[in-house]
């Protein structure tokens, strides 16, 4: 938007208004969608924002202000999101002197402080700048930029040190911590990176800091083929400093979960043993890494695998893991009956001797799957228990009711009944009262009266007093 055009909405009283109602609209309905707001005085305290919206310009001259300050700096963290880790600093300044003037009375309240200053050791101590300009780095990393990330490692050996500040608070900062802390968040940095795939910025730190402990790791590897970034993951191999130094099965494990099939190739032709790779690529529906796990002789011995491919849904895989002879339990069945896979349970009860457990057909009248539950029935002496009308009514399933009803022999408990009645579905209720013996109960029918009742079912209320005569006098 052109310059002046900008400032002319902006003398405009009306305009002006307009636009910052919407704004506080806008903000209130991101607020409450749990989204955070920020102003713009908050961003220059919040350093990954900056380098998130990419003000780069205000996050510079904010560390510019912070170095070529002469003051003492108190750093203060206000909040920490667990969500996003967002930092929020506020500085506040005052001068050596002050300090200085200030040290017997400082002392006079060393005693009553102590605890406060042991929990918050901060004033005068330039190491929060360097937070401050650290975690702008995590975020940088995480992004991508490389050309932020080099001027950010450039403000280190600007930084104040014992030499130019002077007063006691300083003296605990010196430059051999500050290259310690360094250290570690490039490392940190130098993961990120490979997790994100960013090799440009993983030569820069390995040509630039490799003398500062920055070096390809198993967790750098590891986070690159988390991710399926083979590029990455073959300079590391080519580039690390020892051959001992190889991924694990964690970045197998996680590329199998993640699908990135070439990354695994790579890593099992580097010998890399998987440990829990094909039970994730079966959960998954990852097929082809499955076929890459056996080629390598890779597939489970435990029953996981065939049993979470069966859970999923994922019926090829629940083929190729029998013709390899893979193990199962019941709850392959259960559970593929449970979330409505017809063909899984078919072929399981077909061409499988583990079968299932009753909880099978429970689960599959609960959610309504009268297909399943005619397949159980007529493949599986398993049967059900009471359970499975009562499921199956608490979800509305009048089908599966009629069904089970009149098709098995275990029958259901008044919580069937109790069930139509809090869901006020009276053709269930009344199809449940016909074909059960509950309502020759007194209590039985006083407690269901009291049920629909209290919960404001009255068909069903007028229902039963039509039918019953000692309800008939109630109001």
């Amino acid at each position: 938007m052109h310059i002046q055009l900008y400032r002319g909405l902006f003398k405009s009283k009306v305009l002006r208004e307009l636009i910052f109602e919407q704004i506080h609209r806008l903000s209130g309905e991101y607020r409450d969608r749990g989204l955070e707001i920020y102003k713009w005085s908050d961003l220059a305290f919040c350093p990954q924002q900056l380098v998130l919206y990419n003000y780069v310009d205000q996050l510079k001259s904010t560390i510019k202000y912070f170095i070529e300050n002469r003051y003492t700096l108190q750093c203060t963290i206000l909040n920490e999101k667990k969500k996003n880790k967002t930092k929020f600093f506020k500085i506040e300044q005052s001068s050596p002197s002050s300090n200085s003037n200030n040290n017997n009375n400082n002392n006079n309240n060393n005693k009553k402080n102590n605890k406060n200053n042991k929990n918050n050791n901060r004033n005068g101590n330039p190491k929060f700048v360097i937070y401050y300009i650290l975690y702008a780095l995590k975020t940088s990393a995480t992004h991508g930029n490389l050309d932020l990330i080099i001027y950010l490692l450039s403000q280190f050996y600007e930084l104040p040190t014992t030499k130019q500040q002077k007063s006691e608070e300083t003296k605990s900062i010196t430059p051999k911590s500050i290259i310690k802390l360094e250290q570690k968040y490039l490392k940190s940095i130098f993961n990120k990176a490979a997790g994100k795939g960013y090799l440009n910025i993983l030569k820069y730190l390995i040509e630039t800091y490799g003398n500062h402990d920055v070096k390809i790791t198993t967790k750098s590897m590891n986070c690159a083929a988390s991710n399926g970034h083979l590029q990455v993951l073959k300079w590391m191999y080519q580039t690390r400093d020892s051959t001992a130094t190889v991924c694990n099965h964690l970045g197998l494990d996680a590329a199998a979960n993640n699908g990135k099939l070439e990354t695994v190739q790579f890593l099992l032709e580097m010998k890399v043993i998987p440990n829990l790779a094909a039970e994730y690529a079966a959960d998954k529906g990852h097929l082809d890494i499955l076929i890459s796990l056996d080629q390598f002789n890779h597939l489970p011995t435990t029953s996981v695998a065939l049993d979470n491919a069966a859970t999923r849904g994922h019926m090829e895989i629940v083929r190729f893991l029998h013709s390899r002879q893979a193990k199962c339990t019941t709850n392959a069945i259960n559970y593929a009956a449970y979330n409505g896979h017809y063909q899984v349970v078919h072929f399981l009860l077909e061409n499988r001797s583990e079968g299932c457990t009753q909880e099978a057909m429970d689960l599959s009248s609960m959610d309504g799957h009268l297909d399943i539950v005619k397949l159980l029935h007529e493949r599986s002496d398993k049967g059900c228990s009471q359970s499975a009308v009562d499921l199956a009514a608490g979800n509305c399933h009048f089908h599966v009711v009629q069904f089970l009803i009149e098709n098995r022999t275990e029958g259901c408990s008044v919580n069937a009944l109790s069930n139509a009645i809090i869901n006020g579905h009276l053709p269930m209720f009344q199809y449940l009262a016909e074909k059960t013996a509950f309502l020759k109960d007194e209590e039985a029918v006083e407690r269901l009266y009291e049920i629909a009742k209290s919960h404001d079912k009255l068909e069903i209320v007028e229902f039963l007093k039509n039918n019953f005569t000692q309800l008939q006098s109630r109001n």
